[in-house]
């Protein structure tokens, strides 16, 4: 398959087009903390401030997917099947995280542009709180799968452990990101520049391994 053929399919996926969006988003926070002057901050402001609200758009009922998933789970769960109860509890939680943070996040677009009678900024505040919970339980299910693997591999340094560090480098940069605003450690308080370093980094790692999926 062609590289134009892979960006294609790429570019069918909502994650795909999501994580693309993203790293411009990372790559306009470092050009605003890195802006000459106030004039050029406030149009490198103004594009993430589009993305942002164009990933909102893209994100609109994927809770659904979400909550699919959540039966899934806990129907193994059920019915005997999974092979460790904890982690799959810990998983379902860490969906449930995801779930209530895309419906606050489809909540809040529409109250930002008056299609529902809520304050934006509120009700995004209570979706970064469900988000940070999902990225605590997703960091929980990375080591675990971790330690696993070194279990049977005695190592990190082949292809699924690279793999599996990669993944808990990128859920913990989100999870930084997500802390500054949920305010549970008000020292953390990262500059736009950092800000947009870390998303750059999740937005990397989410890119490599969506496009190598799609060989």
């Amino acid at each position: 398959m062609s590289a134009s053929d892979r960006l294609v399919k790429l570019m069918k996926t909502t994650d795909g087009r999501d994580k693309m969006y993203k790293f411009a988003a990372g790559f306009g926070k470092l050009a605003s903390y890195n802006a000459v002057d106030a004039s050029a901050a406030k149009k490198a402001d103004a594009v993430v401030k589009s993305i942002t609200d164009a990933r909102s758009l893209m994100r609109m009922l994927k809770w659904i997917q979400k909550g699919t998933e959540v039966q899934k789970e806990n129907k193994a769960i059920q019915s005997g099947k999974s092979s460790n109860v904890t982690r799959s509890y810990v998983k379902v939680m860490r969906l449930l995280g995801d779930m209530g943070y895309i419906i606050g996040d489809n909540l809040q677009w529409l109250g930002k542009y008056g299609m529902l009678p809520l304050d934006s900024k509120t009700t995004q505040a209570r979706a970064k709180v469900f988000q940070f919970w999902g990225y605590i339980c997703a960091l929980y299910l990375h080591v675990y799968d971790m330690l696993i693997h070194m279990g049977k591999a005695a190592t990190l340094s082949d292809k699924a452990g690279k793999k599996l560090v990669l993944t808990f480098i990128r859920d913990l940069c989100d999870t930084l990101i997500v802390l500054s605003a949920v305010g549970y450690v008000p020292s953390w308080k990262p500059s736009k520049g950092l800000n947009g370093a870390l998303t750059l980094v999740s937005a990397t790692i989410s890119c490599s391994a969506n496009w190598d999926s799609t060989a």
